[in-house]
């Protein structure tokens, strides 16, 4: 299971990582939850209601709902592609990137930046 990206250029990556899918007849959902080694949380948040499959925006776009936070920071804007892929335990694993820009809680700009993932589903439904 992995979660990575950069930080204003640092490369960060997370310590523990959860991907958890609920899937109805007429939606489809995903979070994925990440915790560095300094306690700073990441959380990607989508729905659809069509199977997760392709790129994103956390602007709002009709049918989907797309959330990421990353500490106490701002979501400027986002994108981030998704897909499933077999896992290494034979189930699932979700797997793609993200980026965002966002405020900092002082003020300043952090550029998340070269974000990937690749972490087995757990099943909610």
């Amino acid at each position: 299971m992995e979660i990575s990206w950069d930080d204003n250029g640092s490369p960060r990556s997370a310590a523990y990582a959860e991907a958890i899918r609920n899937m109805s007849a007429n939606s489809d959902s995903l979070e994925i939850v990440g915790v560095n080694v300094t306690g700073t949380g990441i959380t990607i948040a989508l729905s659809s209601p069509m199977t997760l499959d392709g790129m994103y925006t956390c602007a709002t776009t009709p049918g989907n709902d797309v959330e990421l936070t990353y500490g106490a920071a701002l979501v400027q804007s986002c994108s981030l592609t998704v897909g499933y892929v077999s896992g290494g335990d034979g189930g699932l694993a979700a797997k793609g990137t993200f980026s965002a820009v966002l405020t900092s809680s002082d003020g300043g700009i952090d550029n998340l930046m070269n974000g990937q993932f690749d972490i087995p589903v757990t099943n909610e439904n």
